[in-house]
C-alpha cells in the first residue's frame, strides 16, 4: 500500500537504564519529520483517486555507456533498462524466484539439468515471439561480458542451448541450490542485436518491456513511451530519466520537484529540507547490519559470553529509535520477510540485562578480561549510535566496552588485519542467498567478508549441503539448518535488515509492491494524478 512517509513512536524500552543516545542535531531532525510525516490511513485511502491514463513520470539515472542491459555495468542505467527489457525470471517480495518471460520450469533429478519452457504470449516490441534461441543469445552476450552485473549467471553453468522455440536446456557442471536466482536477467532479442555490429546500435535499444526507448538526447535525458506486453499497458504515458551527476545530485533533484521517484534508505533522511507531501513504499532489502567479534580472542570463544552479548543487544531499541522502524530486526543473515527465513524454528534472546548477567558469571571471566573496543566506521551515523548504545548495555553486565570510531579506511583495515575485539558493521548480501562468503571458514577476510575469523566444521558442512542442493525443498531445509545453527552458535549477532524506501511526490500512486531487486515491479499499476 502506498503511503505517507511514517515515523513511528518510539516503544518503551524494557528495561531502564540503557537510553536512547540520539545527538541534539538528529532528535530535532527526528522531531521535525515526525511533525511533516503524519498519515491518517483512512483518509489516505478515500482520497484517492481512481487509476487513470496520462502523464509523465520523472526518475534520474547516470550517463550510460550503453543500453544493452547486458553489457552495461551501471546500477541507475540499469534501473532504467528493466522498463525496456523483460527477465527471464524475477525476485519477488519474498525474496522467491518466480517465472516471468519463464512460463514453467523442471529440473533433473540430479539437479545438473533445467529445462525451462518460455511463455507462448511473450512479443518483441516489433511483434516478434521471444524464442528460446533468444535467451540463448542472451546467456552468450553474458558469457562474453564478464564485467556484466549479471556474471553470477555462469556460476557452474556447463551449457546451453534450444530444444525448440519455446523449450531452454541448462546444464550446471554440479548440483547447485540457489541457481535459479541466476537465471533473473533480462532476455534481448538475436534478431536485432546480432544482424549490426554498429556501436550506435547499443544506444538504441529494443526490448519486450512495458516501455520502449524513444530517444536519448546526450547528457540530458532519455525518454521512453508506453507499450504492452503480457503484464498489460501502464496508465503512465511516458517515462523521462534525467542524467544527473551523483546520489546528492539526486536527492536535490527530487526535493525540488525535478524527479518523481527515489530510492533512499534512513541514512539519507538528514538531507532532505522538505519532504511534505511526500509518499513512501517500504522495500525489503539485502542490507544486513550486526555485532561482530573476533574469535581470534580466546574470550569470544566461550559460548556464554557470546550469550550474554546477545541477550544485553538492543535490538529493538535500534530498530526503532535509530532506524526509525525502516527496519526488521534479524538474529541471522537471512531478511525475515523472505520465503527462506525459518524465524520461527530459531533460538531466541530476549533482551534482558539480568539473564545476559548470569551468562557473564557463567563465563568464568572477570570483567578485566571483559574489556574490549568497540570500533565503527565514524562517517555512518546510525552506526555510532548503534555502538554507543550497545556499549552502554554491555558495560552494565560487567563488562568494560569502549567505542572507537575510526575514518572507514582505517576501519576497514582493522578488520582485514584482524586488529580488532569487537566491530559493528554491515552488509548488502547478495540477491543470491549463498552465505558461504559470510560464514564459512575459509571465507575469513582477504577470501571474502568473515571479519570474525569463525571457524566450523559444522557450518562448512550445512553450507556445502545448501549449495549443492537439489530443488527448491531441499535448498530451503538446508538454509533453515544453517539458521538454527547460527542461531545457537552466534558466530556474530544480528541486530537488523535495513529498508529501503521508494519516496514518490504527492501526484504519483505506486501501486503494487516493489522489490529490492526492481523498485520499478509493478509500474504498470502506477498512475499520476491531477
Amino acid at each position: 500500500m502506498v503511503k505517507k512517509i511514517i515515523i513511528f513512536c518510539l516503544l518503551p524500552f524494557v528495561l531502564a537504564g540503557c537510553e536512547n543516545n540520539l545527538n541534539n542535531e538528529q532528535k530535532s531532525q527526528k522531531s521535525a519529520l515526525e511533525q511533516i510525516l503524519k498519515i491518517d490511513d483512512e483518509q489516505e485511502t478515500k482520497d484517492k483517486p481512481s487509476p487513470q491514463n496520462g502523464g509523465t513520470l520523472k526518475m534520474s539515472m547516470r550517463i550510460p555507456k550503453t543500453l544493452n542491459p547486458l553489457i552495461n555495468d551501471d546500477v541507475t542505467v540499469d534501473r532504467a533498462l528493466k522498463l525496456i527489457f523483460e527477465p527471464l525470471f524475477y525476485i519477488d517480495t519474498n525474496s522467491k524466484v518466480v517465472p516471468n518471460i519463464a512460463q514453467s520450469y523442471s529440473l533433473s533429478s540430479d539437479g545438473l539439468e533445467l529445462t525451462v519452457n518460455l511463455r507462448q504470449d511473450a512479443l518483441w516490441q516489433d511483434g516478434e515471439r521471444i524464442t528460446a534461441e533468444d535467451v540463448v543469445y542472451s546467456l552468450d552476450t553474458i558469457k562474453a561480458n564478464p564485467t556484466s552485473f549479471y556474471s553470477r549467471t555462469m556460476t557452474n553453468l556447463e551449457s546451453f542451448r534450444a530444444l525448440d522455440s519455446s523449450t531452454l536446456v541448462i546444464r550446471y557442471s554440479g548440483a547447485y541450490g540457489a541457481c535459479m536466482y541466476n537465471l533473473c536477467f533480462p532476455v534481448i532479442p538475436k534478431h536485432y542485436y546480432s544482424k549490426k555490429t554498429d556501436e550506435d546500435l547499443n544506444m538504441k535499444p529494443m526490448g519486450s518491456g512495458l516501455y520502449k526507448f524513444e530517444s536519448y538526447d546526450t547528457v540530458k535525458k532519455m525518454t521512453l513511451t508506453k507499450s504492452s506486453n503480457f503484464k498489460g499497458t501502464p496508465y503512465i504515458d511516458s517515462v523521462e530519466f534525467i542524467i544527473t551527476d551523483n546520489d546528492e545530485t539526486d536527492l536535490y533533484a527530487f526535493e525540488q520537484e525535478v524527479t518523481d521517484v527515489i530510492t533512499v534508505d534512513v541514512s539519507q533522511w538528514g538531507k532532505f529540507n522538505n519532504l511534505e507531501n511526500a509518499k513512501s513504499v517500504r522495500v525489503n532489502t539485502n542490507s544486513f547490519e550486526f555485532l561482530g567479534y573476533n574469535f581470534n580472542n580466546p574470550v569470544f570463544q566461550n559460548i556464554n559470553v557470546r550469550k550474554a552479548i546477545a541477550c544485553a543487544l538492543p535490538s529493538s531499541e535500534i530498530t526503532e529509535s535509530i532506524y526509525l522502524s525502516n527496519a526488521v530486526q534479524s538474529l541471522v543473515p537471512v531478511n525475515p520477510n523472505s520465503w527462506l527465513s525459518c524465524k520461527d524454528e530459531l533460538t531466541f534472546y530476549e533482551y534482558n540485562l539480568q539473564n545476559a548477567a548470569q551468562f557473564v558469571a557463567q563465563s568464568g571471566f572477570s570483567s578485566d578480561a571483559l574489556a574490549f573496543g568497540l570500533i565503527v566506521n565514524e562517517d555512518n551515523n546510525e552506526r555510532c549510535e548503534s555502538a554507543n548504545l550497545i556499549a552502554n548495555c554491555l558495560n552494565q553486565i560487567g563488562m568494560k566496552v569502549t567505542v572507537i570510531k575510526m575514518p572507514f579506511d582505517e576501519y576497514k583495515k582493522a578488520l582485514d588485519e584482524n586488529s580488532f575485539d569487537m566491530f559493528v558493521g554491515g552488509v548488502k548480501l547478495s540477491s543470491t542467498p549463498d552465505l558461504r562468503c559470510l560464514l564459512a571458514s575459509y571465507s575469513t577476510s582477504g577470501a571474502g567478508i568473515n571479519y570474525t575469523n569463525y571457524s566450523d566444521e559444522n557450518m562448512d558442512l550445512l553450507l556445502g549441503q545448501a549449495c549443492e542442493a537439489v530443488g527448491e525443498e531441499e535448498y530451503k531445509k538446508y538454509m533453515c539448518e544453517i539458521q538454527k545453527y547460527c542461531a545457537d552458535q552466534l558466530p556474530f549477532i544480528g541486530i537488523l535488515f535495513k529498508d529501503s524506501i521508494v519516496l514518490t511526490n504527492k501526484n504519483v500512486y505506486a501501486e503494487g509492491s516493489p522489490t529490492s531487486d526492481n523498485s520499478l515491479t509493478d509500474i504498470q499499476k502506477w498512475f499520476i494524478s491531477g
